[in-house]
Formats: C-alpha cells, sequence, structure tokens
C-alpha cells in the first residue's frame, strides 16, 4: 500500500514555493555549523557536541548539518530545472 501511494506522488504536488520552510531549515542547519565551528575556536578543551559523544566522534552537528544543508540544497536546485523554461 505504501509502495503505491509513494509511487503515485509527484514533486511537484508536494512542493509548494511560496508556502515552505526551506530558507528557516537552511538557517537553523546553517546556525549549526556556526555553533561547532564556534566551539571548537572558543574552547580549546571542547570534546565534542553531545552527538558527536553519542556517535563515538563519528559524526558531530556540523557535519550533519553541512549534509542536510547539501541534500536540501539538491533539492531546491532541482525545483529550479523543473520549473525553468529552458
Amino acid at each position: 500500500m505504501i509502495k503505491n501511494f509513494v509511487a503515485g506522488i509527484r514533486l511537484y504536488e508536494v512542493y509548494d514555493r511560496k508556502s515552505n520552510n526551506f530558507h528557516f531549515i537552511r538557517f537553523i542547519l546553517a546556525l549549526m555549523v556556526i555553533y561547532c565551528h564556534a566551539c571548537v575556536l572558543l574552547y580549546p578543551k571542547y570534546k565534542g557536541d553531545f552527538l558527536a559523544q553519542f556517535t563515538k566522534y563519528q559524526i558531530d552537528l556540523g557535519a550533519l548539518a553541512v549534509h542536510c544543508f547539501f541534500v536540501v540544497s539538491g533539492f531546491l536546485i532541482a525545483q529550479s530545472a523543473l520549473h525553468s523554461s529552458t
């Protein structure tokens, strides 16, 4: 049932250019990167954020934010390409 539901949805049906929060999401992700950089610069003995400690330093908030930022930006670029006339 889920497969049929997902297969029937088109990207343009889900995404509305005028009422979305992608800029807010990108802003929060940028703040996460700034937070991680500031902690490392301001506190030389900084042991990492809670995500880094939880994952045994495999990923931290900054790295997760960068990955998510690229995913959101890629989605926006894909939408722009679909809506452009060229």
